[in-house]
């Protein structure tokens, strides 16, 4: 199987491919085969809002966007796909979800993709970065 990620229409075309194929202990054989791949233009593009690194106890606001075509919502999830926001808000193309600024929450990962998706290479991700105050015990 051959992937490609982050295929464009313009990248539609034959494709020869020579691979390495071993079949048990026997040596390596050398394979040839070729197709023709038509790249088609994903109808449900995300994209996440940047933000910086903030403060703690800000509240940082994590926007997920899709096209004005798309139409599946866009969803928020933490990184594990187990957890979606309960919090998030919703107009037309845009989810947004506000988020407390802690130490807990610094690396955290935040995943954007349309409501249905299975694929992880069409889903867009962020990751939290909070400047956490030093405590000194002395």
């Amino acid at each position: 199987m051959v992937l490609m990620c982050n295929a464009k229409k313009s990248d539609s075309g034959k494709y020869s491919f020579v691979y390495e194929v071993t079949e048990g202990e026997q040596r390596s054989l050398w394979a040839e085969a070729s197709a023709v791949v038509t790249v088609e233009d994903n109808p449900c593009p995300v994209r996440m809002s940047p933000h910086e690194a903030v403060e703690e106890h800000q509240t940082i606001n994590v926007m997920c966007l899709t096209s004005t075509t798309c139409p599946a919502k866009p969803q928020l999830f933490d990184h594990n796909l187990l957890t979606r926001f309960n919090d998030t808000h919703h107009v037309r193309h845009v989810a947004w979800a506000d988020v407390e600024a802690h130490w807990q929450n610094d690396g955290r990962t935040i995943v954007c993709q349309a409501q249905g998706n299975t694929d992880k290479y069409l889903r867009a991700y962020t990751t939290l970065n909070i400047k956490c105050k030093n405590f000194y015990s002395g």
